[in-house]
């Protein structure tokens, strides 16, 4: 399938309807070439500059999941996923939004994994470089190297009144992990 050839196609009908804002139809900005592929213009710029215009809600959404789609296993990718990812889940006061089907949300965050999995902050890992890292993130080079615990103050169970000295020690009578105890102090159910 051309992702890119529908692409072309919905922004080129889009161009020639010569759509504008406040006419009864909910419309989006949309930068034609993705500002991660070097376009330019403000989404405040709709009516003036040529590298914006304006979608349907449902338009710009399949749009970016076309663009997505055209530029899997490219440098792009993760940045197209993201796009996609954060119109799949941010709410806006527009009641038009277009909202993704169950099986094409599920897509957008398999993508998202994908993309966090292999990057960090726009860059990508190799294997090697993440058991780089790991390493030098033991022993004494760890930023929590010899500094106590947050399991270390002393928990008290009202409904039997037993005192225990650590959470650890909690977490073990209770037969749970020391964090279940550390929700539980902060829900009252445990006191400190």
């Amino acid at each position: 399938m051309n992702y890119q050839k529908i692409y072309d196609q919905i922004i080129e009908r889009a161009r020639k309807e010569g759509r504008k804002k406040g006419e009864g139809v909910y419309y989006e900005a949309h930068h034609i070439v993705p500002k991660c592929l070097g376009g330019e213009g403000n989404a405040t710029q709709w009516r003036t500059h040529s590298n914006i215009t304006l979608l349907t809600a449902k338009e710009h959404y399949l749009c970016h999941l076309l663009l997505s789609s055209a530029y899997k296993d490219t440098i792009y990718e993760a940045k197209m996923n993201y796009a996609i990812y954060m119109m799949s889940r941010v709410r806006t006061k527009h009641q038009n939004r277009y909202t993704p089907s169950a099986r094409a949300f599920e897509k957008i965050k398999l993508l998202r994994s994908k993309a966090i999995k292999e990057t960090i902050q726009g860059r990508v890992y190799t294997e090697d470089h993440r058991r780089k890292i790991a390493e030098g993130k033991k022993g004494s080079k760890n930023p929590r190297y010899g500094k106590k615990a947050n399991n270390s103050k002393s928990v008290l169970d009202p409904a039997s009144g037993r005192r225990f000295t650590t959470c650890k020690e909690a977490a073990d009578y209770f037969k749970v992990s020391p964090g279940t105890i550390t929700y539980r102090l902060l829900k009252g159910e445990l006191k400190a």
